[in-house]
């Protein structure tokens, strides 16, 4: 059960969202659960609909954030370039070697988690066909449009 309190504070409106334990996060997740399951049970134009609307949201986005997070890391990476050129920087590889293993470990680590990810939104995608066609369509249509 997903509760609602709606309240207003200095003129700006505001909603909590509380699920099951009263933890607003597990309620948001009940929220889009809800959903998901109405959304399923409508019509096959209204779930292609939603998914495309989505997929061509998060497609412009991504494709936005991409081009600025490339521009800002090819910049860094040239005015750092310049600067140890320069001599104004000194890269202590030895502690950069180190770094990079612990790094390398921990994703290591980490990998364990993929295969559940991946099989999670594989389960999701075969129960939610058009819904998933519709997002991926409109993932790469947002994402060319950009």
């Amino acid at each position: 059960m997903v509760s609602f309190k709606l309240g207003k504070t200095d003129g700006d409106s505001f909603a909590i969202v509380k699920g099951k334990s009263g933890d607003p996060s597990s309620g948001i997740s009940e929220l889009i659960k809800n959903y998901l399951r109405d959304l399923n049970k409508a019509s096959k134009a209204k779930q292609l609909t939603v998914g495309a609307i989505t997929g061509w949201t998060a497609g412009y986005v991504a494709s936005k954030f991409g081009k600025i997070a490339a521009t800002a890391i090819g910049g860094s990476l040239l005015l750092i370039q310049i600067a140890k050129y320069n001599g104004y920087i000194e890269i202590d590889w030895n502690k950069f070697n180190r770094d990079v293993k612990a790094a390398k470990a921990s994703i290591d680590r980490s990998k364990s988690k993929f295969p559940v990810i991946i099989d999670n939104v594989q389960q999701f995608a075969s129960e939610n066909v058009v819904l998933a066609g519709g997002f991926a369509s409109g993932f790469l249509l947002g994402f060319a449009s950009a």
